[in-house]
């Protein structure tokens, strides 16, 4: 699955990752981008977008029993001629996550 500057637009993205991780077949994997800031949690930004902390990220991704195959900072997109800050995420059912799923 991709969700490339979609998760911008959602708060709090535990439900949507409980979901994927409900749909998503075994080894499948989404990948995402999200603004993001230094802070905790979710901020709402002045362009009423969503931005999302590392730390919440990671939470909610092992909360919908994905594994985090990889998190890297980038510029997601450009916005009035200046780069936005954002995360390149990959998560999946790997591993024990595979069986776990299985049983569900």
């Amino acid at each position: 699955m991709l969700a490339a500057d979609v998760f911008v637009y959602v708060n709090d993205l535990a439900a949507v990752l409980a979901d994927v991780a409900r749909v998503l077949a075994p080894r499948g994997m989404l990948a995402f981008t999200v603004e993001t800031h230094s802070g905790a949690g979710v901020a709402l930004l002045p362009t009423l977008r969503f931005a999302h902390s590392e730390l919440y990220l990671r939470d909610a991704i092992a909360g919908a029993g994905l594994t985090l195959l990889a998190l890297d900072q980038a510029a997601i997109r450009t916005e009035k001629g200046e780069p936005v800050n954002g995360l390149v995420l990959v998560a999946g059912l790997v591993g024990e996550a595979i069986h776990r799923h299985a049983r569900a």
